[in-house]
């Protein structure tokens, strides 16, 4: 039985070894958090701002914008996409885990638990953000 169990975690972990091995970045880190991560977290901290969702149908946009910035994060961890081995992946994990943790709180309707997720999700933001994002001069 261990080694079926064995051989069946190897098998997964070289599929999915091969398969991170085909993919080709297309989009920019630019253009994924232009497009996809700003507009989920520009709604995320909106909410915030009111207190929390306020009602069912901001509770299921809440945690459809926060799947949505835990999967985008994802993405950039992949390919050429990280900028250092440290800080950026990092980071990265933190926005993942704590928007993880907002989908919970959303379909819990936790309105404190959506508040401390989202602490740390900008948490996370910032750590690269402060790093790696040019200020506008004027």
């Amino acid at each position: 039985m261990r080694k079926v169990l064995l051989s069946l975690a190897l098998t997964a972990g070289l599929t999915a070894i091969l398969w991170a091995a085909d993919y080709a970045a297309v989009a920019s880190n630019k253009q994924i958090m232009a497009v996809v991560q700003k507009p989920a977290m520009d709604s995320l901290a909106d909410m915030m701002k009111a207190g929390g969702p306020q009602d069912d149908e901001q509770w299921a946009k809440a945690a459809t914008n926060a799947a949505i910035l835990a999967e985008s994060t994802q993405l950039l961890h992949m390919g050429g996409r990280p900028k250092d081995t440290t800080v950026w992946p990092e980071n990265a994990d933190k926005v993942i885990a704590s928007a993880k943790d907002l989908v919970k709180a959303a379909e819990a309707k936790d309105t404190e638990g959506f508040k401390k997720a989202m602490g740390g999700t900008g948490s996370g933001c910032r750590g690269c953000h402060n790093l790696y994002k040019k200020k506008k001069q004027g």
